[in-house]
C-alpha cells in the first residue's frame, strides 16, 4: 500500500525509513485508517468485567489507552507500559511519539488503584504492580533532582 501521508512512527523510526536501504519498507508499513466503531475519549466505562474504565494515556501514540478493571485491581496497559526484568517502565523513547506525554500518562496511571498489570508485549505482573511504577517515578525524580545540582 502506497501512502503520501506521514507515517505514525516516532521521529527516530521515520528517519530510519528515509535511509536508502530501508526506504522500500515505507510503502509496506503505511497504515490506512480503519473504521471507528466507538470513539473513546477516556473516562468511559465499558460494561465488561464489572465495569472496565477507559484511561486516555497518550504518548506512545496520540490515541493510546489503558483499561482499568477496578473490581479485579487489574490494569491493561497496552503499549503504554512495558516490563524490563522485574521493573515496570514506560514504553521506550524510540517507539514513542511524545515522551513528555508518556511521562504524564505514567503519572496518571500511578494514581489509579490496581495491583496487577497486563502489558501489550510481556508477561503480566500479578502483584505490587502500582508500587513498581511508583518506584520508577521516584527513580526519575531523583535523576531530575541530581541534574539541577
Amino acid at each position: 500500500m502506497k501512502t503520501d501521508k506521514p507515517l505514525p512512527y516516532p521521529p527516530s523510526v521515520q528517519r530510519a525509513l528515509e535511509l536508502r536501504p530501508l526506504a522500500p519498507l515505507r510503502s509496506r508499513w503505511g497504515i490506512a485508517a480503519g473504521e471507528i466503531e466507538y470513539q473513546l475519549k477516556g473516562g468511559e466505562t465499558l460494561p465488561v468485567l464489572g465495569g472496565l474504565r477507559i484511561i486516555h494515556t497518550p504518548g506512545h501514540t496520540p490515541g493510546s489507552i489503558c483499561l482499568l478493571a477496578p473490581k479485579q485491581k487489574l490494569l491493561f496497559s497496552g503499549d503504554t507500559l512495558t516490563r524490563k526484568g522485574d521493573r515496570i517502565v514506560p514504553v521506550r523513547r524510540s517507539v514513542s511519539l511524545d515522551t513528555t506525554q508518556v511521562l504524564n500518562s505514567v503519572k496518571i496511571i500511578a494514581d489509579l488503584d490496581f495491583e496487577k498489570v497486563c502489558f501489550g508485549h510481556h508477561q503480566p505482573v500479578m502483584s505490587l504492580a502500582r508500587d513498581r511504577i511508583l518506584e520508577w517515578l521516584e527513580h526519575v525524580k531523583k535523576k531530575q533532582d541530581q541534574s539541577y545540582k
